[in-house]
């Protein structure tokens, strides 16, 4: 392989993770929004659509969480990892628990206003 090839990738994997956080933070603050008008408007199936799909859309982003972390696996074992993308992937790890913590609240404002 050369090393253009394997540059590549690490800036592709850099770039996906990238990708992968924006669409997720952009994700979730329009999951807020859309809760806390739910909320307001006192329609319940607003918020718990919201919560549904937002935790829908959390095992996505868990599985390509998954996918790259094994392709950064693969490129330490062969000596081509960047400390760039390990640090990616941490803030990835980061962002997760933000969205679980979501999704937990989500779930507390469902069943503390009845909405099941």
């Amino acid at each position: 392989m050369s090393s253009e090839t394997r540059s590549g990738s690490v800036d592709s994997d850099l770039q996906t993770a990238q990708y992968l956080t924006i669409g997720m933070n952009l994700t979730l603050v329009l999951a807020v929004v859309t809760v806390a008008a739910g909320v307001a408007l006192g329609v319940a199936i607003i918020v718990v659509a919201t919560v549904g799909l937002f935790a829908l859309a959390m095992c996505g982003y868990v599985v390509a969480h998954v996918t790259l972390h094994r392709r950064v696996a693969d490129a330490r074992k062969r000596g081509r990892e960047q400390a760039s993308v390990t640090g990616a992937l941490g803030l990835i790890r980061a962002n997760l628990l933000l969205y679980g913590a979501f999704v937990l609240a989500g779930l507390a404002v469902v069943f503390e206003f009845g909405y099941v």
